[in-house]
């Protein structure tokens, strides 16, 4: 079959009214189920415009300069003592694995599944557990440049 431009069109026409019909679809059932679809970029806008996009590191520093008005939380108090007697146990890049640490009151010998785990190592949420505490799992990351195969 020799190529014809108006072939094309219908097919590229066909899809993009199954692509609708999909889109239609998938709303409806979103209000079925009393989800919200929304677009990613503007929602991820508007989250880091209302609460900041802020490192650990500038978390922390808010807290220590604002202590008083966060007085009365005694679960965050207890949270960021811990904190900074542990800090350096951390290799993640926000201070997630001392968040696991706290929140498992520093238990051993326990089991993760990272995802998104990229070389195992840099900012790895996972890695102090593994080497501080005995913990042991699996690690997956979807980027071939960080696996050995």
């Amino acid at each position: 079959m020799a190529w014809n431009k108006n072939h094309n069109r219908i097919e590229i026409h066909l899809a993009m009214r199954v692509i609708n019909t999909w889109k239609q679809s998938i709303r409806a059932l979103a209000v079925n189920v009393n989800l919200k679809i929304c677009n990613i970029k503007a929602h991820a806008f508007a989250e880091t415009q209302r609460i900041g996009s802020m490192g650990a590191s500038e978390v922390f520093a808010h807290y220590i300069a604002n202590r008083n008005e966060f007085s009365t939380d005694k679960e965050l108090q207890r949270f960021m003592d811990f904190y900074a007697n542990h800090w350096r146990l951390s290799s993640s890049q926000w201070s997630q694995d001392i968040f696991a640490m706290y929140a498992t009151n520093m238990k051993r010998n326990g089991d993760y599944l990272e995802i998104g785990g990229a070389d195992g190592f840099t900012h790895s949420n996972t890695y102090s557990l593994e080497k501080n505490l005995n913990w042991r799992g699996w690690l997956s990351s979807p980027t071939k440049n960080n696996s050995n195969s």
